[in-house]
């Protein structure tokens, strides 16, 4: 193990973005105990005030590196490796599968750009590469092996996951595009069933499918929600008052026309016909007044349902 200078380190290309609450969390680590892991390098040229230098080239520790960045240090344990590129991009994709902290789609990336890498590091474990030609292609099982493991059983031993993991992340990443993926990755959408969903997708239409799922998932703003229903609070308040009074009228006219005898200007028949009248546009009126009322309730229980915690 070398200590070696932060500043002579690259780490240009990475995979995985740095996650700042990570390196928070390392940071105050780091300050109390000091660098437990020592990150992994190999020997290259870095550009640094716009020449070449010899420095090194980060395989495993970005975040240590941010950490230590952070916390103002100079200097930072590291193992030396001799890797050729293909080695290092697996190298990388195995720490970071290691890690408790991916989301399936970011599982998804890593695992099919290691695949990649693996493949073309030892061709001879691609499934085209164990056939001869014109024979049917056959189903791999889990747990099959050859001279050099297959990429499934090598990754789900350097990486500690299950074999069939391996697999149903490899599928995922090989059918959905690297846009796509971007699209989805941290989002509420991030999950093995819909990504499971997503693969049958045609490659072309992957990211306008994600782009509509999460338009059509997002909740409304929290001012949005509240303007909605206190416009709605104030008009089912007018209603409420207009079908009062209206209510009102009918009643006070039906009161008027209780004795008919005492109105000689109409017939006891005609008098009797309108009071009738007057009271089943009285029950009208209150049956609008219900419905109305039911709809209101319906619509503010769901907006209620729909404002973000």
């Amino acid at each position: 193990m070398n200590t070696i200078p932060i500043e002579q380190i690259g780490f240009e290309m990475r995979l995985r973005k740095i996650s700042q609450a990570q390196v928070e969390r390392l940071a105050g680590s780091i300050a109390d105990v000091g660098i437990l892991h020592p990150i992994t390098v190999y020997r290259r040229q870095i550009i640094s005030d716009g020449r070449p230098i010899d420095g090194y080239g980060l395989v495993a520790g970005a975040h240590r590196v941010e950490a230590c960045k952070r916390l103002g240090l100079a200097e930072i344990p590291a193992h030396v490796v001799e890797l050729s590129d293909l080695e290092r991009q697996i190298a990388e994709c195995d720490e970071n599968l290691c890690g408790p902290a991916l989301t399936q789609s970011e599982k998804a990336l890593f695992i099919r750009r290691r695949k990649d890498a693996y493949e073309a590091l030892h061709p001879e474990t691609r499934r085209e590469a164990t056939l001869k030609q014109g024979t049917e292609l056959p189903s791999r099982q889990v747990g099959e092996t050859g001279k050099i493991d297959r990429f499934t059983t090598d990754t789900a031993a350097k990486t500690g996951q299950s074999e069939r993991a391996v697999q149903r992340a490899a599928e995922r990443g090989a059918k959905i595009s690297d846009k796509a993926l971007v699209a989805v990755r941290g989002t509420k959408l991030d999950k093995g069933a819909y990504l499971d969903k997503l693969k049958t997708v045609p490659e072309p239409d992957q990211v306008a499918k994600v782009k509509a799922d999460l338009a059509s998932s997002r909740p409304p703003a929290k001012s949005e929600t509240v303007e909605a229903v206190t416009r709605t609070a104030k008009r089912e308040s007018t209603l409420r008052q207009r079908f009062a009074d209206a209510i009102s009228l009918v009643e006070n006219t039906c009161v008027i026309f209780a004795d008919v005898t005492e109105i000689p200007i109409l017939s006891r028949e005609d008098a009797t016909d309108a009071a009738a009248r007057l009271r089943r546009s009285q029950q009208k009126l209150k049956e609008m007044e219900r419905r109305i009322r039911k709809d209101f309730e319906s619509r503010a229980a769901a907006l209620g349902r729909a404002r973000p915690g």
